[in-house]
């Protein structure tokens, strides 16, 4: 976690999810403040991570406690 502990990374997104999922699939645990899917600058192929920023570091924590134990996963 980063920006006063309200970043979370999020590691393993498979590459045919949409961003719109990933962030209604976060936003589950609080409002997402911002999302950032990462791409490879030179190919913009998916690097299968992301940064999502919550309003609050209590939010933050909610989605590590939620989350950690899986990979992404549509049905959490």
């Amino acid at each position: 976690m980063t920006s006063g502990g309200r970043v979370v990374f999020i590691g393993n997104i498979p590459y045919d999810v949409k961003e719109e999922q990933l962030v209604e699939h976060f936003a589950r645990v609080g409002p997402v403040v911002s999302f950032r899917l990462m791409h490879d600058p030179g190919t913009n192929k998916r690097r299968g991570y992301a940064f999502c920023e919550y309003r609050d570091p209590e939010t933050a924590q909610s989605a590590i406690r939620n989350y950690m134990q899986n990979s992404y996963d549509m049905t959490c």
